[in-house]
């Protein structure tokens, strides 16, 4: 990274594979796991049982009046453990429901013990705003499988294509239905730990607003060591529905080896707008960064335009970034991280075109 982000910024590109840190959102995950006790008596027979992953991601989106934001979290997936006294057999029936609002499994999930999984095709079924998915695990689970405990042969299921549809414009919704996942085996001694009914989701008031980048051009400046990109214009609309809470700011970023300074025309409503104020931040690493700021909130359909001009370095310029990137970013510095901050596209990047890792904005 080259530049620091907020939350909202990021979440579009969030790892959804990480282990959770804040409990709020640890408390569903974690629930999986509690569902039945961490160990469970021996049961005759097999019994198969839900077990959490102690991992996961949160989120949230807002009511259909944007008056209120809805905080929901999920688990990345479950395991499949048996305190029973007898291996259980292959065949298990996953079942998973989801909102189709939110939540898109994707068309496989992952399953198999850990370290040996391999993907198995989901079978959808819509009803509604519910979507569930069913698939068949064609591993058996061994008595004593415990996902707690490695090597035991606990059978992990995961969905790596999970993604999630609450980004602008489509981020307000009433009616949220909770996930719910379940497990069933002909024969299971005890089926009272097969499913997790779902964490039900917390509700506050909110505030939302925010700033949406519609469209940017992007420019080249070649190096000796490879092009360096940088952002030519922007056009960045508040969609609201509240002020943004502080004056509007962005932060602009580009490779220090070759930018030395940069100028902006800004227009506000069509209109040329002068009371903007340009200023350059310490270097951060390879970066060399500017704060823009218009002096004033936007307010709901405020639209603004910007035409960027650029300074060189002195020859010969070099490209000190791998990416070759230069970005402009929403940046309302005392309320980075705010949760009533729309999920917009509050940035916009171009990659150098010889960077072969450049991930999609």
């Amino acid at each position: 990274m080259t530049e620091p982000s907020a939350s909202r910024t990021a979440l579009p590109s969030l790892d959804r594979r990480t282990v959770l840190k804040g409990a709020a959102w640890a408390a569903p995950v974690i629930a999986v796991a509690t569902a039945v006790p961490a160990v469970s008596a021996t049961t005759a027979g097999f019994d198969i049982e839900i077990q959490g992953l102690q991992r996961g991601w949160g989120f949230s989106f807002f009511n259909d009046a944007l008056t209120e934001r809805i905080s929901v979290s999920t688990g990345d997936g479950f395991a499949i453990g048996n305190p029973g006294a007898s291996d259980a057999p292959a065949g298990t029936t996953v079942t998973v429901s989801v909102d189709n609002r939110v939540f898109d499994l994707g068309t496989a999930a992952q399953v198999g013990p850990e370290g040996a999984s391999s993907p198995v095709p989901l079978s959808p079924s819509v009803s509604g705003n519910v979507t569930t998915y069913t698939l068949v695990v064609n591993h058996p689970v061994p008595a004593g499988a415990d996902y707690m405990t490695p090597g035991t042969g606990a059978v992990v299921v995961t969905f790596p294509d999970m993604n999630t549809g609450v980004e602008y414009p489509n981020d307000h919704l009433d009616g949220y239905t909770p996930s719910v996942w379940a497990l069933g085996l002909s024969g299971d001694a005890d089926t009272s730990n097969n499913s997790w009914p779902g964490t039900p989701p917390e509700i506050e008031p909110a505030t939302p607003w925010g700033v949406h980048f519609e469209s940017h051009t992007a420019g080249t400046v070649p190096t000796q060591d490879g092009e360096v990109r940088t952002i030519e214009t922007a056009r960045a609309v508040s969609v609201g529905p509240n002020p943004t809470p502080a004056n509007a700011t962005f932060l602009l970023s580009f490779d220090s080896g070759a930018i030395a300074g940069v100028a902006a025309e800004v227009t506000l409503n069509g209109s040329p707008f002068t009371g903007a104020s340009l200023t350059e931040q310490p270097l951060v690493s390879s970066a060399r960064q500017w704060i823009l700021d218009l002096g004033q909130p936007l307010v709901e359909g405020d639209t603004v335009e910007f035409a960027f001009a650029y300074t060189l370095m002195e020859e010969p310029l070099q490209r000190l970034q791998d990416n070759g990137a230069g970005a402009v970013n929403v940046w309302l510095e005392s309320h980075l991280n705010d949760p009533n901050q729309r999920s917009t596209v509050s940035v916009v990047r171009e990659y150098a075109s010889d960077w072969s890792e450049s991930p999609a904005e």
